[in-house]
């Protein structure tokens, strides 16, 4: 585990996953663990290390359900109505894998071009 990289652990890895997955699958109450458990991550859903007050503007990233990557959203003061800006979700990756939005800077000005960065994970 200490190099990530190493392709012994990225086998071990997939497998353990794939263990899982099938388990979990398998569950009769699968249906109803998860009708329970997204309400409960939606309350966890925003990163506060990732707020960026600019001027009147809120950006910030979150995990709206049912999606588990971050996306980037804005909005006008505390009140406005939020604006999907980013979703790494959109960009096309090559089969098993997926890009995830680890940070991104806004236009000082909040209006102008904003940057993020996407990084392609492996599954």
């Amino acid at each position: 585990m200490e190099d990530a990289s190493c392709p012994d652990f990225q086998s071990w890895v997939k497998l353990q996953g794939d263990y899982a997955r099938a388990k979990l699958k398998g569950l009769a109450i699968r249906k109803e663990l998860l009708a329970e458990l997204w309400p409960l991550d939606a309350s966890l859903n925003t990163y506060p290390g990732g707020l960026r007050p600019i001027g009147d503007r809120l950006f910030y990233m979150r995990t709206p359900p049912p999606t588990d990557v971050y996306q980037l959203f804005m909005r006008d003061g505390l009140t406005g109505a939020e604006k999907l800006v980013f979703d790494p979700n959109q960009l096309s990756a090559p089969e098993g894998a997926h890009y995830a939005l680890g940070r991104y800077y806004v236009a000082p000005d909040g209006k102008g071009r904003s940057e993020s960065h996407a990084h392609r994970c492996g599954r």
